[in-house]
């Protein structure tokens, strides 16, 4: 009985896979490769952090801050049908300008005043899944789910701008979304998103100038953004 109901099970798979292969699953106007372009606004937040040095003031502490910009986004993804009207999608999205967050005062141990620090978060790249539903042939909605990267710079300036280089390093983390598309003429289509990215800390050590030493952590950081944009399915 065991063994009849797996050819069973076999068969219905084969018998499946063959009516989506002949048109079982009809095509959408969104299948296949497709490019896209978009801007809009986006937050960058990084947590507070402390750093040691192994000379005076010996503790830096970096509050947290925040701060708004206008992405500009290149994406690449393809898109298939699973079931009527429902889509699977592999996408990649990469930031093309860098986001500079507020100065902060920097609070340390002794003998800083006029300290100021600053976060930079740049080389955002970001791969994901979208599932999607079709509401009709012109229009989809979607969600997104995925692993995201980017590239976090720490730098202090005195008080007459003069720069302690922290230096850099990536953190990894997780983005969650979801999107609205419209066909407008043939492949091009209008879409709007909106995302939300999450990222670890990441150890740094480093060297400042005037050969002291700095150990710490990168703060964990955050953001979102609403993006509007055009692209084109080929």
């Amino acid at each position: 009985m065991a063994t009849s109901y797996k050819r069973l099970l076999i068969a219905s798979v084969i018998l499946t896979v063959g009516l989506i292969s002949k048109g079982g699953v009809a095509k959408s106007a969104f299948e296949g490769l497709s490019g896209q372009l978009s801007t809009g606004y986006e937050n960058n937040s990084s947590a507070s952090t402390t750093f040691q040095t192994n000379t005076a003031p010996y503790a830096l502490s970096i509050p947290s801050s925040s701060k708004g910009s206008v992405p500009l986004v290149v994406g690449l993804g393809y898109s298939f049908s699973i079931l009527p009207q429902y889509l699977l999608g592999l996408g990649a999205d990469y930031s093309t300008i860098s986001s500079t967050l507020n100065n902060s005062s920097i609070a340390c141990a002794s003998g800083c005043t006029g300290i100021q620090g600053q976060v930079k978060v740049s080389n955002r790249y970001s791969i994901y899944l979208t599932p999607a539903y079709e509401i009709d042939k012109d229009k989809l909605a979607y969600l997104k789910a995925g692993y995201t990267n980017q590239q976090v710079q720490q730098q202090q300036f005195t008080v007459n701008q003069q720069p302690y280089q922290y230096g850099s390093a990536t953190a990894g983390g997780y983005v969650i979304g979801l999107g609205y598309k419209q066909i407008i003429n043939g492949g091009l289509y209008g879409f709007g998103e909106l995302n939300y990215f999450s990222y670890s800390q990441v150890s740094l050590n480093n060297a400042l100038r005037g050969g002291a030493t700095v150990s710490g952590n990168n703060p964990s950081t955050s953001a979102y953004n609403l993006l509007v944009g055009l692209g084109y399915r080929f």
